[in-house]
């Protein structure tokens, strides 16, 4: 069957989905607002390439754009994009995220008669409070009786998760396997962490100052690999200077994603100090590479997390938490090597890309 992706920009976290529909033999199509897929047509996500990419061409409202608001100098061409559904001829349509043009598409679906899913990385539900108030009124109209899929569930099985609306569908989000961690005991923790450098939210500074007395005791380490594009933003540059000064810490910045999801082997626990990460894919990531995780509560990938299992989970904003935490961790590298292969076990019953396709086709056969 054929399958319209759409979303804001190809990211590396949907190529898990990509491969399982590929594999099953559908045809898939990315559109997008904003990419140039520089990074979805090279080589570097391991992928085939029998899908095509589309940019969405926007309303040129020429001499006028200043006039507007920033944000509606963005929007989709309504007519270009109904000349691309009908193109395409999709069996079913998957928008990410609230926005103009996935309003777009729901309409466009309506008029064509086509399957749509509506899929956020934040849950629907438990999530609702973070939504601006544009989206919950889009929610409560436009999106009222749509059915919508969520990787993001509270509960560590998708059919357990308390839901009062039955067209919300959660499943597991697959990834694409990662070298493996070998086996091996543990004396000094080698810690990962992989974070934009330049985020406040990403909470690195509270991670340093939490680390530093096992760092300086010789107990762990910490290797933090990340994304930067301001250089200037105090919180890389602090970043920077702590790291220059203490040896056990380490920074790389902006590698290629390969060489990125290829250094996890080298780690023995994944630590993500980011506050309200709707997803955390690097989370699943490091599972699939064998290391357990330490993540905050509010995360979108927290509820699924087997407590001593396959990580610990500390208090959001608990400073005191994630301390005592990485002191456990470091206390007890004994419990590393069973939690590496329970995080590896984890991974093959749930996240897998042809889990994902069984999945969606479960759901597709339930749309009206």
């Amino acid at each position: 069957m054929k399958i319209l992706f759409s979303g804001p920009r190809y990211h590396a976290n949907y190529n898990g989905m990509i491969q399982g529909l590929e594999d099953a033999g559908h045809e898939v199509h990315f559109l997008s607002l904003f990419d140039d897929f520089k990074y979805a047509k090279s080589d570097k996500t391991g992928l085939h390439h029998n899908k095509s990419f589309i940019k969405v061409p926007m309303i040129n409202f020429g001499f006028y754009k200043r006039r507007f608001p920033p944000n509606w100098q963005y929007i989709p061409n309504p007519f270009a994009l109904k000349k691309i559904i009908r193109e395409i001829n999709p069996d079913l349509i998957i928008a990410r995220d609230l926005g103009y043009q996935t309003v777009c598409l729901k309409f466009i679906s309506m008029i064509f008669k086509t399957k749509f899913l509506l899929y956020s990385l934040w849950h629907f539900e438990t999530d609702y409070k973070e939504f601006s108030i544009f989206n919950r009124f889009l929610l409560a109209t436009v999106f009222r009786s749509q059915n919508k899929i969520t990787p993001v569930f509270t509960s560590n099985y998708p059919n357990k998760t308390p839901m009062r609306n039955k067209k919300m569908h959660a499943f597991y989000f697959p990834v694409i396997n990662v070298e493996k961690r070998p086996t091996k005991n543990v004396e000094k923790v080698k810690f990962l962490c992989v974070s934009k450098l330049d985020h406040q939210r990403k909470n690195l500074k509270t991670l340093i100052d939490s680390i530093l007395p096992l760092i300086l005791d010789n107990r762990a380490t910490l290797h933090i690999i990340g994304s930067v594009k301001d250089k200037n933003s105090p919180i890389y540059k602090d970043l920077h200077k702590v790291a220059e000064s203490t040896e056990g810490i380490s920074i790389e910045e902006n590698l290629p994603y390969q060489t990125c999801i290829s250094r996890y082997k080298e780690f023995d626990f994944f630590v993500l100090s980011a506050l309200v990460e709707p997803l955390g894919y690097s989370i699943l990531e490091a599972w699939s590479a064998g290391l357990p995780v330490l993540i905050a509560d509010d995360g979108g990938l927290s509820g699924q997390v087997l407590v001593g299992k396959t990580g610990f989970v500390f208090k959001s904003n608990d400073k005191e938490d994630l301390v005592e935490k990485l002191y456990y961790i470091a206390n007890h590298p004994e419990m590393i090597p069973e939690m590496s292969k329970k995080s590896l076990e984890i991974v093959e019953q749930n996240y897998q890309p042809h889990i994902f396709e069984k999945r969606l086709m479960q759901i597709y056969e339930k749309l009206g």
